[in-house]
């Protein structure tokens, strides 16, 4: 059995150690830019080296929560009818049509929202990176919150 001095340090050490991993919240936003993601695994560096990009996504994006501000490019209701797919096109866009550069997968939660919204509105969202986009497909990002 410790003694308490002993106990108290036990505690002390386990708290230094333990706190900062319990304090780490997964969908707290990192620092990452759209501007750094598309040097990264944009067209471009797709086109240099595919196998690097697809690395480079799943080592330091896949599953990170990024804060991007976007516009509206379009809004439907999924199949089935659970949520919502977002369009939205940033700067600078990767886009060869003029449309979206990410699609948001928004669940039902967000109804209200995104029956308010309109193509060409100022969007700020904070979503989970979930799978890598390229010359025909759009990156995809999991819906965490919304701010216009």
């Amino acid at each position: 059995m410790l003694r308490r001095p002993a106990s108290l340090a036990a505690v002390a050490v386990l708290v230094a150690f333990a706190l900062p991993l319990i304090a780490a919240d997964s969908d707290s936003p990192t620092r990452l830019t759209w501007d750094e993601y598309v040097t990264d695994c944009g067209l471009a560096a797709q086109k240099a080296n595919q196998a690097r990009t697809e690395k480079i996504f799943r080592e330091k994006y896949k599953g990170k929560v990024i804060i991007w501000p976007g516009k509206v490019t379009s809004v439907s209701e999924k199949l089935g009818g659970n949520g919502f797919t977002i369009g939205v096109a940033m700067k600078p866009t990767e886009s060869k049509l003029g449309s979206s550069d990410i699609l948001l997968s928004a669940p039902d939660s967000f109804k209200n929202e995104a029956v308010s919204m309109n193509s060409g509105d100022a969007i700020r969202f904070v979503g989970k990176m979930t799978s890598q986009g390229g010359a025909i497909l759009n990156h995809q990002i999991e819906l965490i919150r919304l701010a216009y």
